[in-house]
């Protein structure tokens, strides 16, 4: 198809390449594809120059039919936070803790942090405010010159659904939101004064109510939409993230030759590693000759709080730590790991990890630290192969651990079924999307 006859999808997306966010992958994903689907994507995202974490490999996978718009922003939140981390480091004070002690849940947040209340009038609703004036101003020059079908609005940060609110308002286009996590409706702990979570929820049901159709990442944040908000079920898409197959050709493998533990990503309070350190130091406790026989490679960023811990549990020999690393780094280690590792998900039971669909495409076991909700559910929809543990139960790890060890000398470790690679790649995934532009384009030419 011809790039004049494509129909034209703007896409507001705060991050998109060369940024390296975990959001950037699934909007270059469909950016990517939307062209074999017919669609030409017009990409409206944030001056690069703003973006913290950059790889500029990801730029050559934006289709040469894509436009793409940049704007500034006035990042509030994000200088305050600069200031207020170089202040404590003048005065020698820590941040709060982190968590790092492991065990149970960290407790809800009181009902009101007045120490917190600045920081968080300078994120709300979140801490990409400071770009709506400008990719609203930018949105509608696009639609009229560009003549945009369409417009696409990826969240979080959730100020692009905003921003896609008010240009539907102004151009009547049919809208699109893309709910890559929850938002208002399931992080009622998030915010220092319940007014400041009220106004999160008034923006989330404005740009749930607005949308002619609204996306989910997963089914369980789809019911809690429809709950929350009294919509109709159909007005709400499940399209799952995924993996682009594309990515996992020609990588390279490194044989290890103890059993090798991987994970990537961050670590933080709501992705606290510690338990498993615990668990895998009793493990060793059992057994001293697995010290020589096991280790443990991460690759991202919140390593370092966990430094003191490793040593002091006598991990350290176990441990390779890498910094943040391109990609397709991400994705060898990935491919070379007898196990991967999730840590604990204390972020509300409707998240997935984006990087569990890479796992999958990497077709080793993996072990998941999670509480039950949807991550939980699409092991046991899917047939996963792994394990998913209790993130508290440090008993439960270690046994999970020693289990995929055996499994390893026994040469009977499992790899994912072959249906995750058909079901979850980004082609299967923007052809979801693009049949439900054209049918909201139909609806749209039918009514005007």
């Amino acid at each position: 198809m011809g790039k004049t006859d494509m129909k034209k999808l703007l896409m507001l997306a705060y991050a998109y390449p060369p940024s390296a966010r975990t959001g950037t992958y699934r909007t270059l994903r469909f950016s990517k594809y939307l062209p074999d689907e017919g669609w030409q994507p017009i990409i409206l995202t944030l001056d690069e120059k703003k973006y913290e974490i950059i790889d500029n490999n990801l730029v050559n996978e934006v289709p040469p039919v894509a436009k793409i718009y940049r704007t500034p922003a006035w990042l509030f939140y994000s200088r305050y936070s600069q200031i207020i981390k170089a202040v404590r480091k003048i005065v020698k004070k820590s941040p709060d803790g982190d968590g790092i002690k492991g065990g149970k849940n960290p407790a809800p947040k009181s009902k009101v942090s007045w120490k917190k209340i600045p920081a968080d009038l300078l994120r709300t609703p979140d801490e990409a405010v400071g770009w709506i004036p400008f990719a609203f101003i930018a949105g509608l020059y696009l639609i009229y010159t560009q003549k945009i079908d369409a417009i696409y609005a990826t969240g979080g940060p959730f100020s692009t659904f905003i921003t896609a609110v008010w240009l539907k308002k102004i151009s009547g286009k049919p809208l699109v939101v893309d709910f890559r996590d929850p938002w208002a409706s399931d992080y009622n702990n998030m915010w220092s004064h319940p007014w400041l979570n009220k106004v999160a929820w008034i923006c989330e049901k404005s740009a749930v109510l607005n949308a002619d159709v609204v996306i989910a990442n997963t089914e369980t944040l789809k019911k809690q939409l429809v709950l929350n908000h009294n919509i109709q079920e159909n007005k709400v898409i499940v399209i799952n993230n995924g993996f682009d197959e594309a990515d996992f050709s020609k990588l390279s493998k490194q044989h290890y030759e103890k059993f090798t533990i991987v994970f990537t990503g961050s670590f933080y309070s709501a992705r606290n590693p510690s338990n498993f350190f615990f668990a895998l130091r009793e493990l060793l406790n059992e057994d001293k000759t697995l010290e020589d026989k096991i280790q443990l490679v991460f690759a991202g960023s919140g390593f370092h709080k966990y430094f003191d811990l490793i040593e002091k549990s006598g991990l350290g020999k176990l441990v390779t730590w890498k910094k943040q690393v391109e990609h397709k780094k991400a994705l060898e280690l990935m491919n070379s790991a007898h196990l991967l590792l999730l840590t604990n998900i204390y972020l509300g039971c409707c998240q997935i990890p984006s990087k569990t669909f890479e796992y999958f495409a990497a077709g080793k076991p993996i072990l998941a630290l999670a509480e039950p909700g949807a991550l939980a559910d699409l092991f046991s929809s899917e047939n996963v192969s792994g394990k998913v543990v209790d993130p508290e139960d440090i008993l439960q790890i270690k046994e999970a651990i020693k289990e995929f060890y055996l499994q390893y000398i026994n040469g009977t470790l499992k790899e994912q079924p072959s249906v995750l690679w058909k079901k979850f790649n980004s082609r299967n995934l923007t052809h979801l999307l693009a049949g439900v532009l054209n049918q909201e384009l139909k609806k749209y030419v039918f009514q005007n």
